[in-house]
């Protein structure tokens, strides 16, 4: 059995299901995303996606591809919409993380098959998966506007899917946008500046959508973009 199929198996079951999901969210809410400072920029050097966030998305991936996470995926569709996003907003033109820890504690070997991993496409396909489990289609297919995100450095290439999939989330999900827009909202001070590009985005297009009818809510959206 695979590592993949093994996730699947777990998904399966929904008690341990949530609790994993739980505990996925806390990691990737308490763990830097790249293995470099996102304070300091280093054109020369390329950023790189840390080891176990990454395991982590990699594993979500694979569980949302199992049916009965449809309930647990609706119950915590806010915070589990806004991880997948931002992560995927990071992770464009991030290389993967090719160690390994040996089993030396202080050493690490070199896994090549990691070169063949983008961590991008990854974050896509969690991101898709996620939003077709969830029932939602036609955001899923606006995330699939990004086809060639792995053969991009710019987050200019997945900035453009933003105006459809939050239309999508909007006509979908509208009754959920408040949670949806404070899910992000933690995102907004993110030390990546593509996450707050992307949580500025769909920020944007919500006002653009008169936030799904809930005006009440064009107020408190137009002050976090100022």
């Amino acid at each position: 059995m695979s590592v993949c199929d093994c996730w699947k198996v777990l998904a399966a079951d929904s008690a341990l299901a949530a609790d994993i999901s739980s505990q996925f969210l806390r990691l990737m809410n308490s763990t830097p995303l790249l293995n470099d400072d996102a304070t300091v920029p280093n054109k020369d050097r390329p950023r790189v996606a840390a080891l176990l966030p990454f395991a982590v998305v990699s594993a979500l991936r694979e569980m949302m591809l199992v049916a009965s996470m449809h309930d647990l995926t609706m119950a915590h569709f806010p915070d589990l919409f806004a991880l997948n996003l931002t992560v995927l907003a990071a992770y464009v033109g991030v290389t993967p993380p090719v160690y390994s820890p040996g089993s030396n504690k202080s050493a690490f070997i070199p896994n090549r098959e990691a070169y063949k991993i983008n961590p991008a496409r990854v974050a896509q396909e969690s991101l898709k998966n996620f939003l077709l489990c969830a029932g939602c289609d036609a955001a899923a297919e606006a995330v699939l506007e990004c086809s060639q995100i792995d053969l991009s450095n710019s987050p200019d290439y997945f900035l453009a899917m933003m105006p459809s999939l939050t239309r999508a989330i909007c006509e979908n999900l509208g009754h959920m946008l408040p949670k949806i827009l404070t899910a992000l909202g933690q995102y907004s001070s993110s030390p990546h500046e593509a996450q707050r590009a992307a949580v500025t985005a769909f920020n944007v297009e919500c006002v653009q959508m008169q936030c799904a009818g809930q005006s009440v809510l064009i107020d408190s959206v137009l002050s976090n973009l100022l």
